[in-house]
């Protein structure tokens, strides 16, 4: 058998290994399109089968076919995730978990790197979270210990060298169980972010976000909550409900004049509405880092 039989035989093993992994949801179908980007890989494993054949490394040009079919597998599958049994193939997917009456309270964290999110509550389930996208899907874990859940939606690491960067961005729309009190912790890089907790008893936020943009609203579910904010560059905008207090420290030089005009009152290296113990909820927000833009509404 020569080489050259051999590699065709290969590359048709392939494709048929690829469109099998497709229809069982093991690599997204846009990842045809990023094989045409790999198109000088096969190249050079072509050149290196026709430097080999006949020579006394002969072996060399049987081998190139071989891990040019390794590396392409290895890559749609590491590039297209996994799927967890009633998720839909394709570019869209949906994980789910339902609801569970012996938790008591949750624990989120969404890494997000650069993918954008919209976050809401629910009554019907404790996790379900849809994904849309062009590049590996996120990696989704959901597990109950006691009384506690604890959910982890971590995005895909992504090859930009493998396709433009603004073309691969993913869209996270997440819903959590509004029935128990959550923790959520969410961190970013260039994201959009909505988090629409007013009907979510969400007791503390943690954000660390890289150059994005956030939007976040609150609601009145609960007396107390904390939140982190943290991130270079990041633009935050918080709504809060009328009456609220906000109790915050961090403030740098430049937003200080913003906090004063907000009716802040300045008590050491802490700004505090006037009357906060009696106003409901309490926010309690600590400022880790230098934001490009904070703002303040209510509604």
């Amino acid at each position: 058998m020569s080489p050259a039989r051999f590699r065709w035989g290969i590359l048709l093993i392939l494709v048929g290994v690829l469109l099998l992994l497709n229809e069982t949801g093991v690599v997204y179908w846009w990842f045809w399109r990023d094989m045409w980007i790999l198109f000088p890989v096969l190249l050079i494993a072509i050149g290196v089968e026709k430097i080999f054949t006949k020579s006394k490394l002969e072996f060399i040009a049987y081998l190139a076919p071989v891990a040019l079919a390794g590396f392409i597998i290895w890559t749609a599958v590491d590039q297209g995730g996994g799927s967890r049994p009633g998720s839909r193939f394709g570019r869209h997917q949906e994980y789910s978990y339902p609801k569970d009456d012996h938790v008591t309270s949750l624990k989120a964290d969404l890494n997000l790197d650069d993918d954008n999110l919209v976050l809401k509550g629910t009554a019907d389930y404790m996790l379900l979270a849809r994904y849309d996208g062009t590049s590996g899907r996120p990696t989704v874990d959901y597990n109950v210990s006691g009384g506690s859940a604890r959910v982890s939606i971590k995005a895909r690491d992504r090859w930009f060298w493998l396709g433009d960067r603004d073309e691969r961005l993913n869209d996270l729309e997440v819903y959590l169980s509004d029935q128990i009190p959550v923790s959520l912790k969410c961190s970013g890089d260039q994201s959009q972010i909505r988090l629409d907790l007013s009907q979510l008893k969400v007791s503390d936020l943690d954000l660390n976000l890289e150059q994005g943009r956030v939007r976040v609203i609150v609601g009145k579910l609960l007396d107390k909550i904390k939140m982190a904010l943290e991130g270079e560059e990041a633009d935050i905008k918080l709504q809060f409900p009328s009456g609220s207090g906000i109790r915050l420290t961090g403030a740098d030089s430049e937003l200080a004049h913003y906090l004063d005009r907000l009716g802040l009152t300045k008590n050491g290296d802490i700004y505090i509405s006037n009357g906060y113990d009696t106003l409901k909820p309490q926010i309690e927000i600590e400022l880790k880092s230098n934001l490009s833009q904070l703002a303040v509404d209510y509604y």
